[in-house]
């Protein structure tokens, strides 16, 4: 069974994955309710958040994906493809900009991660069957001591040790009847 975000007491440490920080950002149209009411916990301390440079760089990078997707009626993919061909496009991109550096005025403490706690992910690798970046995460718990992550990443669900939060997904909204 998942653990839902508002199940989270007060006063706990949570690891902040990019994906509610982005469903946030975009108001995604399932999980956007959720990911707000959490991060408004954290912006009132009820809740310490805390995250890394990586996530934050993931963040941003799909929010200038996903602002510009937006502006040009393309998909995501291809609007990586447009950034790389045409990064004077990135000028027009204020939205996400703005959005990341209002990210780093929110109390959320960016953990730093070292060329040891890099190493000892490799290990995670195999052991949880997780891409690079998310052993690097759960490495980073380990190492901080932090058992909670808020995310919507079924790939953490193979680690044992750690808590997952997931965002509650958005009820449909009730059909009106004759």
């Amino acid at each position: 069974m998942n653990k839902k975000l508002e199940d989270l007491s007060s006063g706990s440490i949570v690891f902040i994955d990019s994906n509610l920080l982005i469903y946030e950002f975009s108001s995604h149209p399932k999980y956007g309710v959720s990911s707000r009411n959490f991060l408004e916990k954290v912006e009132k301390m009820e809740l310490l958040g805390v995250t890394s440079v990586t996530v934050l760089d993931e963040v941003l990078y799909k929010s200038m994906l996903i602002e510009l997707s937006k502006k040009e009626d393309i998909n995501v993919s291809e609007a990586s493809v447009e950034l790389r061909e045409n990064p004077e496009k990135i000028q027009k991109l204020d939205t996400s900009i703005t959005n990341s550096k209002e990210l780093l005025e929110m109390p959320i403490h960016v953990l730093g991660v070292t060329q040891n706690i890099f190493a000892s992910s490799i290990e995670n690798i195999k052991r949880y069957n997780l891409r690079p970046h998310d052993a690097a995460i759960v490495e980073t718990l380990n190492f901080y001591g932090i058992e909670n992550i808020a995310t919507n990443d079924p790939d953490f669900d193979s680690v044992d040790w750690l808590h997952v939060f997931k965002p509650r997904k958005r009820e449909d909204s009730p059909k009106s009847g004759p």
